[in-house]
């Protein structure tokens, strides 16, 4: 399936995470947005969970970002890094999905953890959705 996200990247910052503030959606809430990076050339598969289809996300596309969980069995978050997001895209509609910090312009945690948005910060506690284990598609975090 095509892939079409509307959203404009923002500027870069000077540490070159890509990180900007968003209101992407019809709630017009603030998010914090990135871009897709370290994808390999085919792009990253990811569960579109709002209508239970698979989508490609390519390195360029933008995504805000949701929430984060930790993965403790290293098959949703990948290379290292067990952080996992729920990110959404707006594509004929809000989408929404979990992928591996890996794939995302987020940086290291101190590079996003006080970055703001509609909730304070990305790091605040109410981002946090717990721990999960499995692949992307069938992750699960809890609390």
């Amino acid at each position: 399936m095509a892939l079409a996200i509307v959203m404009a990247p923002g500027p870069a910052s000077a540490d070159g995470v890509g990180l900007w503030q968003c209101k992407p959606f019809v709630d017009n809430l603030q998010y914090a947005c990135t871009t897709i990076t370290s994808a390999p050339s085919g792009g990253v598969q990811v569960l579109d969970r709002s209508s239970n289809q698979i989508y490609t996300l390519r390195n360029g596309d933008s995504v805000a970002l949701w929430a984060w969980a930790k993965d403790t069995s290293g098959r949703c978050g990948v290379a290292g890094n067990q952080y996992v997001w729920t990110v959404d895209w707006q594509n004929g509609g809000r989408h929404w999905a979990f992928i591996g910090d890996h794939y995302l312009n987020t940086g290291d945690v101190p590079n996003w953890n006080n970055f703001p948005d509609r909730w304070g910060w990305l790091g605040n506690q109410k981002h946090f959705l717990g721990y999960g284990s499995g692949t992307c598609d069938v992750f699960d975090p809890k609390n």
